[in-house]
């Protein structure tokens, strides 16, 4: 058995309010995240009227949070079906993430992933279908991904 804290299921407002601050001030959370951290120590009726304090008060906000969670996959060199993935799991929804999509170019962030994972290497035929294979894991369209290999086969192309 894991080594999780089993607590009596409290009534405490203040003290669930408090406990939301503390997770808050450490990073972002989605609505889904904070009340499946909140269910395992207070009762229901407190968890839904935290949240909505927080959400009043700005302190939890889902645009926030989407915000975040783009920022981070693009940064981490992954794709839109792994943010889309990602954002379901959280309960960020769809609407949101697309929002932040729409300034991204896949294609390039592809080409980065193949530029950090290969760097200077030529590829054979057989790594070109790992690489293409690489990028569909880490998210990618088909398209980006066909993308990024013809432009980094052309990079090692033109420095001959």
């Amino acid at each position: 058995m894991l080594n999780k804290k089993v607590y009596k299921l409290s009534d405490d407002a203040t003290h669930a309010l408090n406990y939301v601050l503390h997770l808050l001030t450490r990073r972002e959370y989605s609505e889904l995240e904070l009340k499946q951290k909140l269910k395992t120590r207070y009762i229901s009726s407190i968890i839904d009227s935290v949240i909505e304090k927080a959400k009043e008060n700005n302190w939890q906000s889902d645009d926030r949070y989407a915000d975040m969670l783009v920022r981070h996959y693009v940064s981490s060199l992954y794709g839109p079906l792994k943010i889309f993935m990602e954002a379901k799991r959280k309960g960020v929804s769809k609407d949101l993430i697309l929002q932040y999509l729409e300034d991204v170019n896949f294609d390039d962030v592809a080409y980065q992933n193949l530029l950090h994972k290969y760097n200077n290497l030529v590829l054979d035929r057989e790594t070109q279908v790992k690489a293409l294979q690489y990028l569909q894991r880490r998210g990618f369209y088909p398209k980006s991904c066909f993308y990024a290999l013809k432009k980094f086969m052309q990079k090692d192309s033109d420095i001959d």
